[in-house]
């Protein structure tokens, strides 16, 4: 290094950077003083030596703050917090000497208490901020043995990894599941889950604090709960899609010409990829489906502790908590499976004409299904006539929806991606979802001249279970083109 000790090197860095405050605040002044106001109003509404007193201190604090994070624990970031709240408090109660209920007052004169309690602060500072920098330079600098506790259990959360069993040999399945989720899945996770999460809750939270019983919207503390349970729902569907796009940002190399070469060239069947790729998807919306219900228990709990018991107590006629939990929960994991795991068995296809294919499809079988009725109803307006063409469209769509599932599943054992005993347990699943749905739905409707319905909603349902064929089948095309 330098020969030159490591407190003159500080002190002249924080030196520059005071001497640039200063400049700026004393050529900012005189402007305003030459070209807006004059000078007397200047001198009484904007004082000088105070708040450049302060700027000076807080600048110096700054450096210390910085210095001395580079060995981070608790402890100094509890003192760092502490330090720069302290000293804005006691900034402030210059402008309301007399308490922060009575008018404001500027801070025209600098007492010598005051200018003595500046001064030592940057001593200090400046002190403790040069053998920082020292410690810094030296190289002994080190996080605290708490803080390296915590933050290899919040990079094992997060990344998937195991710092503990680094060492131990891994099998090429197991290695390759490790590096996708930090490579792919970690970032999903983090920006649907953490970010989208982070919002619903603000939004949840701000609508908790300005609830107002005598407001002409929101006015009871069950509309308040069932409005935390529909934007939540709003988001984790919105968080599935944009996940989605994640992990196919992670699939492709870039200009999605290829797949990842990591992926493609890994030494595993496409049995073997698919089902270590399908399984990494499955973790990561089942943690961040979690993460969206942690986050309405905090404001739920939230709302008890704002409001008290009272806010929970459920109207006997219109409310009960589980069934309204169990209701929201059931509809919000179906859409956020079904729209997330879909659309990625689309998007790691790799092939910008199907996307675009497919997304014409959709639309097409949207409107024809909207479309056809309310066209035969105004034209025609017999209701037996529409109630017929209802009964054959929705056969219609449910025999196209359990057909292509059919075809997947048939398509992805045929070529070894996928095992028999999937096929089974998937069928098997299917089934009891389907039986469990129309028993909850229709608990005292269930006759065999709904049979329609019936097919409609295992048509539905049969969705939710092909992606564990369609996944495959699309990194095996991608793979190969």
């Amino acid at each position: 290094g330098l020969p030159i000790s490591s407190r003159a090197i500080a002190s002249w860095m924080m030196l520059a950077m005071v001497g640039l405050v200063v400049v700026l605040q004393l050529v900012t002044n005189g402007a305003y003083r030459l070209l807006y106001f004059e000078t007397e109003t200047l001198t009484r509404n904007w004082p000088v030596l105070g708040p450049l007193l302060f700027m000076i201190a807080l600048t110096l604090v700054g450096n210390l703050i910085y210095w001395s994070l580079k060995s981070p624990s608790f402890t100094r970031v509890l003192f760092s917090v502490g330090l720069i709240g302290g000293l804005f408090t006691w900034f402030l109660t210059r402008y309301y000497p007399h308490g922060f209920q009575k008018p404001f007052v500027m801070w025209q004169q600098v007492t010598l208490g005051e200018f003595v309690t500046l001064q030592l602060v940057c001593l200090g500072a400046w002190y403790q901020g040069t053998r920082e920098f020292a410690r810094f330079r030296a190289g002994t600098t080190a996080p605290s043995q708490t803080w390296f506790r915590v933050e290899q259990l919040w990079s094992n959360l997060i990344s998937g990894s195991d710092t503990h069993g680094l060492l131990l040999p891994l099998s090429s399945r197991t290695a390759l599941a490790k590096y996708h989720w930090r490579h792919t899945c970690q970032r999903a996770v983090v920006m649907g889950g953490v970010v989208l999460g982070l919002a619903v809750l603000l939004i949840n939270v701000q609508s908790t604090i300005t609830f107002d019983r005598h407001s002409p919207g929101i006015n009871d503390f069950p509309e308040l709960i069932e409005s935390y349970f529909g934007m939540t729902l709003l988001f984790s569907w919105i968080a599935s899609v944009f996940m989605a796009v994640l992990l196919m940002r992670g699939m492709h190399a870039a200009g999605r010409t290829s797949m990842n070469s990591f992926l493609a060239k890994a030494p595993l069947s496409d049995r073997i990829l698919g089902a270590t790729l399908t399984r990494n998807v499955v973790k990561t919306y089942v943690t961040v489906f979690l993460l969206f219900e942690v986050i309405l228990l905090l404001t739920c709990l939230l709302l008890y502790l704002m409001h008290g018991r009272e806010a929970l107590q459920p109207d006997a006629h219109r409310f009960g908590w589980f069934r309204l939990w169990l209701n929201y929960t059931l509809v919000m994991l179906i859409g956020y499976w079904f729209f997330g795991a879909n659309l990625i068995s689309i998007l790691w296809t790799g092939r910008t004409w199907f996307y675009w294919t497919m997304l014409a499809l959709c639309a097409a079988s949207f409107l024809f299904f909207v479309g056809v009725p309310m066209v035969s109803r105004e034209l025609i307006g017999n209701y037996v006539f529409h109630h017929y063409l209802m009964l054959v469209l929705i056969l219609f769509y449910s025999l196209l929806m359990l057909g292509g599932t059919a075809f997947a599943y048939r398509s992805a054992a045929k070529k070894v991606l996928i095992t028999p005993r999937t096929v089974w347990t998937a069928l098997v699943c299917w089934m009891l979802c389907t039986i469990t749905a129309w028993v909850y739905l229709y608990p005292d409707r269930v006759d065999i001249n709904r049979i329609a319905e019936l097919i409609f909603l295992g048509a539905i349902l049969s969705l939710l279970f092909a992606p564990f064929a369609t996944i495959p089948l699309a990194i095996s095309w991608n793979r190969h083109r």
